[in-house]
């Protein structure tokens, strides 16, 4: 009970937490931005390898950026090995599947297509209809699609001024609407991460439901919550991106060097705004930790009961198992109402 005051101490002011902690929260911060300028510079060499970066580096690094926090407002040291650990813990239970990186990329790929398909159609569109220049370039490309190599028609793309603006632009833009709905999907599962830990199993998928049911609980909570704290996000990451792009434009109009000036700068006034945000989560599912406690409980007894139906384990082996879950779901009970008691207390 005493610990649990004390975290609850810690976290619950958002602002005196990083008011008392601003050392050690910039200095993972200011990490993590390094290891997003890592993801983001991979650009520059090529999408695949971008996406193998977010998917491999980025991510778990963001997860052991909470973990880290939560470790820093409890009072607790760091260290680099607890960095290390905590990255690694990302690939197995109860970090494993936390953030549904692969749903992330199905929910963006319209995004992305849209995007780039909406500015190719207004920008090549528009130019084809006002300028007769740029209906000279499109006509060539046109001519060279229908009668050269491929080799010719990226020698044009990259030649003609007129087409290499737009292709590189096209690609920033895509990437653009793709990221803002990452960050929008990251913006509900960075709670996952939060209580993960007090949903006791050892699969991804059933962890995952778990923390959907409790989510469709707390949401009507959370995403106000979410709105208040964190609409600075994508307004800092949407000026941060289109500035880098920019710049980056002043030195080359290649896509991936647009692309990758984008992301360096708008991961790093993405991460001015992100410990607030992080902070205000981790608030939230400390307060609400039981809630998914109790929603994997009652997960973990269904399961047991469909095993039994099917013959996988024997009467006795589940109401053994009932047994365990029953003085689970009593514990956590007994354990929220001690909670209650600790937030009328203060």
């Amino acid at each position: 009970m005493e610990k649990r005051n004390d975290k609850k101490k810690n976290v619950s002011s958002v602002n005196e937490a990083l008011k008392e902690n601003k050392g050690p929260i910039i200095a993972v911060t200011f990490v993590l931005f390094l290891l997003f300028a890592i993801v983001s510079s991979l650009a520059l060499i090529d999408i695949l390898f971008f996406f193998l970066g977010y998917l491999f580096i980025a991510l778990p690094s963001f997860f052991a950026y909470q973990r880290l926090l939560e470790t820093i407002v409890q009072g607790k040291e760091i260290s680099h090995r607890l960095a290390f650990l905590f990255f690694f813990s990302y690939f197995r239970m109860p970090g494993r599947g936390v953030y549904r990186a692969l749903l992330s990329l199905l929910k963006a790929l319209p995004a992305f297509i849209g995007g780039s398909v909406l500015f190719s159609l207004l920008y090549f569109g528009i130019g084809y209809g006002v300028s007769s220049s740029a209906k000279e370039s499109l006509d060539a490309l046109v001519n060279v699609y229908q009668n050269g190599s491929l080799t010719e028609i990226i020698s044009l793309l990259n030649e003609d001024q007129f087409l290499l603006i737009g292709s590189s632009l096209s690609v920033v833009v895509s990437f653009y609407f793709g990221l803002l709905v990452i960050l929008i999907h990251m913006g509900n599962y960075s709670l996952s991460s939060v209580v993960r830990i007090a949903i006791i199993s050892d699969s991804a998928r059933t962890s995952n439901i778990a923390f959907g049911r409790g989510f469709e609980i707390v949401k009507s909570e959370y995403l106000p919550l979410k709105r208040k704290n964190g609409w600075m996000l994508p307004l800092l990451f949407t000026f941060g991106y289109a500035s880098g792009a920019y710049l980056a434009s002043l030195i080359s109009f290649n896509a991936g060097a647009l692309t990758m000036g984008g992301l360096l700068l708008g991961s790093f006034f993405l991460c001015i705004a992100l410990p607030y945000f992080c902070l205000h989560v981790l608030s939230f599912g400390d307060k609400h930790i039981f809630t998914f406690a109790k929603e994997g409980a009652l997960l973990a007894k269904e399961h047991y009961q469909s095993a039994k139906e099917l013959g996988i384990i024997s009467q006795e082996e589940k109401e053994e198992f009932d047994k365990r879950i029953e003085d689970a779901l009593k514990n956590i009970e007994e354990a929220s109402k001690e909670d209650s008691e600790i937030d009328d207390q203060e």
